[in-house]
């Protein structure tokens, strides 16, 4: 007979399986000396100054007072309508030396 643990271990197992053969994977080379540079990691390219800050910064969690890139292309959009509207309008205008009288 199983004891608890045993049946919460097996259903733990078969919950977790993905029903595929588990395999080992290589890789299609071989190096015989590792690289030079290491091992990439997410600290790889910090900037060196964040060794010796103290957080919370004030100075790098400062917002920006600029727009927000929404904001930018809302008004991107504005002004694009703008433009059009005044091209529509300047289209259907008869120019200076169109009058009546010559058409």
């Amino acid at each position: 007979m199983c004891t608890k643990d045993e049946i919460c271990n097996w259903i733990e197992l078969l919950r977790t399986l993905s029903g595929n053969r588990v395999l080992r994977l290589r890789k299609k080379w071989h190096t015989h000396t590792t690289s030079i540079q290491g091992i990439w990691t997410p600290f790889a390219n910090k900037d060196t100054m964040l060794n010796v800050t103290e957080f919370p910064s004030k100075e790098l969690f400062k917002m920006s007072d600029d727009k927000s890139a929404t904001s930018k292309l809302l008004e991107m959009a504005r002004t694009l309508r703008l433009e059009e509207a005044a091209k529509t309008t300047d289209q259907n205008k008869p120019l200076a030396n169109e009058t009546d009288e010559n058409i």
